[in-house]
């Protein structure tokens, strides 16, 4: 819970971790996190937001409906960026989309691992 002016609201909250500790062959996997968020805010209205984190890069999507909100996250994107840059994360991509995260992505079991010493 969190709270939007005086009202007290609830976040979806949807955390997977793709990791394997080590392979047959004794090969460490990358650990690859994904946050998926919902908020429903009272001035700003619907928003679903997709993180991928794989340590120290991270991606970020901020989906909306609303116009204004859509463009305030644009506006923020940058300075956002900067501020990850400087405590250390490799910013891949941030981007704002129209819409809603897909219904089949915020449910979505995945299984994925990356060899990070090939």
């Amino acid at each position: 819970f969190y709270r939007d002016g005086e009202i007290p609201r609830e976040v979806q909250l949807h955390l997977h971790k793709d990791s394997d500790p080590s392979d047959t062959d004794g090969k460490r996997k990358a650990v690859r996190w994904r946050l998926r968020l919902h908020f429903d805010l009272q001035q700003l209205g619907p928003l679903d937001i997709d993180i991928e984190l794989q340590y120290p890069a991270l991606s970020a999507t901020f989906w909306s409906q609303q116009a204004p909100t859509l463009a305030q996250l644009n506006r923020e994107l940058q300075p956002l960026r900067q501020r990850l840059q400087q405590l250390g994360v490799e910013v891949q991509e941030l981007q704002v989309r129209h819409g809603q995260l897909p219904a089949p992505e915020r449910n979505r079991i995945s299984q994925r691992l990356v060899d990070i010493h090939s």
